[in-house]
């Protein structure tokens, strides 16, 4: 079973190559801050959702995929 911390830190590692990846496309194409920022803010509440989700459900799962499903 993994524990809820390391399906926190799996997805801390997810979101952190997303930000990584869309970094490298908004300094290779000309993007908007505006843009930027939308995209980011909303990715930083896409993450905080499922680390909500994992806190409140309280329980282990065979993976991490299965724990976000579970709520």
């Amino acid at each position: 079973m993994i524990e809820n911390e390391q399906v926190k830190q799996i997805i801390l590692d997810m979101f952190r190559e997303e930000a990584l990846l869309l970094s490298g496309l908004f300094t290779v194409y000309e993007v908007q801050d505006d843009f930027i920022w939308r995209v980011m803010k909303n990715l930083e509440i896409l993450f905080q959702n499922a680390i909500r989700q994992i806190d409140n459900h309280g329980q282990t799962a065979d993976n991490p995929v299965q724990l976000l499903l579970l709520t």
